[in-house]
């Protein structure tokens, strides 16, 4: 955040507040229970550079969209399935338990610094949370040390929370947060899947965002369009060879051109014979 208080003749100084996340993290069993892109949502949540120590701050849908790359009709869906431990609640992020955790540490300037929290919030969100309260759901995680090293007291620290993540480390990332799967990858790779198991019930639902990535591949290395994937998919689930070949995404993209290949001819073949029999019916008539 920008510190306030500085002379006009000076330039603001940035500043971070460190967030430390119990190691536990990864294995808790709500998180386990979430699809990758899921996780990424929730951990943004906890880690944003708007958060506060009371687990409660404004965060309109667009600087989530902007912050995260996921697109604003994706994001109501997920953000539906954190309901229990995050909550959506008119433009105010909710974090339940967040506060509960930092007032056991018992330090005076957590305290302080949760009512200063607490005091920018509007009283009408204020009602709404805690109604939902009432019925509290243990979080997911212990916090590590609470939350913000600087106690939230109108004092954040100017360390740098990125410094020791390695340059070839940022690069991965950047790598894998530029080629994200779009919603409509999801989708694609949604209907290959609810088509399968129309099939085959018994089918084992796979895990849709690994599903997407080859969906995102076949738009962008292979130059292959949207409605494409989406005709190849409807017609190799019609087909009753290719229906039992073509059972992921990465299956759908190895073996596309033969699949479209077989479509075709089968189609060609289908308008001959149609052509035949009319011509059959019309020299009887």
């Amino acid at each position: 955040m920008i510190i306030s208080e500085q002379k006009i003749t000076r330039k603001p100084v940035l500043m971070s507040k460190n967030r430390f996340i119990n190691t536990k993290f990864w294995s808790d069993g709500f998180i386990i229970e979430l699809n990758p892109l899921d996780r990424y949502l929730f951990l943004y949540f906890l880690t944003n550079e708007h958060t506060n120590i009371a687990g409660i701050y404004e965060l309109p849908l667009r600087t989530i969209s902007f912050e995260t790359g996921i697109e604003k009709d994706m994001l109501e869906k997920m953000i539906k399935r954190l309901d229990g431990k995050i909550y959506y609640i008119d433009g105010w992020v909710y974090i339940k338990n967040f506060e509960k955790h930092n007032y056991a540490r018992g330090h005076s300037k957590v305290k302080i610094g949760i009512e200063n929290a607490k005091k920018e919030i509007p009283n009408n969100i204020l009602e709404k949370i805690t109604k939902l309260s009432e019925n509290s759901i243990p979080h997911p995680y212990p916090i590590e040390g609470g939350c913000d090293s600087d106690m939230d007291s109108d004092s954040d620290s100017d360390s740098d929370s990125d410094s020791n993540v390695r340059d070839s480390d940022r690069k991965k990332i950047e790598k894998l947060e530029k080629f994200k799967p779009s919603e409509d990858d999801v989708r694609l790779a949604t209907l290959l899947q609810d088509l399968i198991i129309e099939r085959q019930p018994t089918f084992k639902k796979q895990e849709l965002y690994n599903w997407s990535k080859h969906i995102e591949k076949m738009k962008r290395l292979d130059n292959r369009t949207s409605k494409q994937i989406e005709w190849s998919i409807r017609w190799c689930q019609k087909d009753t060879f290719w229906q039992s070949n073509i059972l992921s995404t990465e299956k759908l993209r190895k073996q596309f051109d033969a699949l479209v290949a077989k479509a075709l001819s089968t189609i060609n073949k289908t308008k001959e014979e149609q052509e035949k029999k009319r011509l059959k019916i019309g020299s009887i008539t």
